[in-house]
């Protein structure tokens, strides 16, 4: 992806669950392009490509780095002309995006423990402090690994939304300090 160097990539992560709306929130505060994960999956339905890709690979729409030239392909699309980007997803690592900070909220992690703790099928408080502890380091190894310990923001526990949407945005901008465009001076006028 030729584009992509020149791209400033937001990375977010509130796994299990689907994007929250203060995701998007953080994006617009920060002035990111939010990349809905489902106009990326249109996309690569559309692409026939990917589509004898997904069959011959035999693993559907799981994880699945082979399948990162599509999705590269998929993202392009997506953003057209956009160079400053929220993704929502760790699995981005995988597709050859490449994000300059990650931010993960582990809240509904912990909410779904503590539905499982509450749920008809019991199981041993071991085993979910074992989950717990498993998920977490998984997704925080992975943006350490991939954007490095100070680049990765885990959202504080027990936040409301606002805040989250806040601290998130407060962390992006402090690696969103220069202007990605070279030409983005002359473009505003300030050249002389």
């Amino acid at each position: 992806m030729t584009a992509e160097k020149a791209r400033f990539v937001a990375l977010f992560d509130c796994s299990p669950a689907d994007p929250p709306p203060w995701v998007k929130a953080t994006c617009q505060q920060a002035g990111l392009f939010f990349v809905d994960n489902d106009e990326i999956a249109t996309a690569i339905s559309k692409s026939a490509e990917a589509q004898k890709a997904i069959l011959e690979n035999g693993q559907g729409f799981r994880e699945n780095e082979a399948m990162a030239p599509h999705y590269s392909a998929a993202l392009d699309k997506v953003v057209q002309s956009h160079d400053r980007l929220g993704v929502y997803s760790v699995s981005w690592f995988l597709y050859g995006v490449h994000p300059t900070v990650a931010v993960l909220d582990f809240q509904p992690l912990e909410d779904e423990v503590k539905k499982a703790r509450s749920g008809p099928k019991k199981y041993s408080e071991e085993y979910l402090q074992e989950y717990l502890k498993t998920c977490r380091s998984k997704l925080t190894d992975r943006a350490h690994e991939n954007v490095g310990q100070e680049r990765t923001l885990i959202v504080p526990l027990g936040l409301m939304d606002s805040k989250k949407a806040a601290l998130a945005a407060e962390h992006i901008q402090k690696y969103l300090t220069t202007p990605l465009d070279p030409n983005l001076k002359f473009k505003a006028g300030l050249r002389g």
